[in-house]
């Protein structure tokens, strides 16, 4: 019988960064619990995160994974693109750091994505909060989207096999456009201000959600007091957070016509979960679909949010048995 083999699981999100340490990557569920944030924008800060949390442990784990909001290349190296500086992490800088051989590194989206099957198909299914009416096809094409801090976005692929290939995608740095006369006039804008194109990103993410208010009311406000005015019921703030996931619902339309996910368009993340609320209210939904040529195609795929936390840890996990335990 294999000895267990353990993990610590990094999630390097844009804002903060979560790490949860596994004593037996066999067995998948996660105590939640045992999860520690911090607060993290720069690589010193990740550094003095994963010191800190080793020492906690007393130990070096077997394996390490770490998943982050970036171009991941190879799973040995990544560019951050969420924080206020971009910066290079690689799997050698983590290992200078006391962190053992079979550590690797991949996208904060492929990692949660080996966490969606165990979520959309369990049996009670209480992570799933339906947004139409359309039941998802298990191991088919899937599409994922997080909108947060940034934009993050995925498909998984199946082909003759259970396990997805789960292709991370870039998309979200292509340039916006919507059929809505709205949507358009605050590219227009954007481009007016800033002088260059908005891309999806520049709309969906924490900075995308500071210019939509500014557009609205012409005030400057912080990402996070934005979404306390809209938590509040303040009216400007809910049209700026409304429009925000508009234009993600736009942004997805791109993957799903690409992939034709009969398997479901997923949106997760701790924003997504905080905002399920305001996403219901916010005609996602028919946005999704909103389509000239493709509506009906786009209306028959099943959409819904995860509506469960630390997707990234939990798929973390899972990755973490395909690549350290032995076949």
């Amino acid at each position: 019988m294999q000895r267990p083999i353990s993990c610590l699981v990094v999630d390097v999100g844009g804002t903060n960064t979560r790490l949860y340490y596994s004593e037996d990557i066999r067995i998948p569920d996660i105590e939640y619990e045992e999860i520690q944030m911090f607060p993290v924008r720069s690589i010193s800060a990740l550094k003095n995160a994963v010191v800190k949390t080793m020492a906690g442990l007393g130990r070096k784990p077997d394996s390490t994974l770490f998943a982050m909001a970036g171009i991941v290349k190879d799973h040995k190296t990544g560019m951050s693109t969420n924080w206020d500086e971009r910066s290079t992490l690689s799997v050698e800088m983590f290992r200078s750091w006391g962190l053992p051989e079979n550590t690797i590194l991949v996208n904060d989206l492929e990692a949660a994505a080996y966490a969606i099957d165990a979520v959309a198909f369990a049996t009670s299914r209480p992570g799933i909060i339906h947004l139409n009416s359309k039941e998802p096809v298990q191991f088919s094409n899937s599409v994922v989207i997080a909108p947060g801090t940034g934009l993050g976005m995925a498909v998984l692929v199946y082909a003759d096999s259970k396990v997805p290939v789960v292709l991370t995608s870039e998309a979200q740095h292509c340039c916006a456009g919507s059929f809505f006369k709205r949507h358009r006039d605050i590219i227009r804008s954007y481009e007016d201000n800033t002088g260059t194109a908005p891309s999806w990103e520049d709309l969906v993410s924490g900075r995308g959600l500071e210019y939509l208010y500014y557009y609205g009311t012409g005030i400057k406000c912080s990402a996070s007091r934005v979404a306390e005015l809209g938590a509040e019921g303040n009216a400007e703030a809910l049209r700026a957070i409304h429009d925000y996931y508009h234009f993600a619902a736009e942004a997805a339309q791109t993957l799903a016509l690409l992939v034709r996910p009969t398997g479901g368009v997923y949106l997760c993340g701790d924003t997504t979960v905080k905002n399920k609320e305001i996403i219901l209210h916010s005609d996602f939904a028919d946005r999704f679909c909103a389509n000239p040529v493709h509506g009906p195609t786009l209306a028959d795929f099943p959409l819904s949010i995860l509506n469960a936390p630390h997707l990234v840890i939990s798929g973390g996990v899972r990755m973490g048995q395909i690549y350290f335990l032995s076949p």
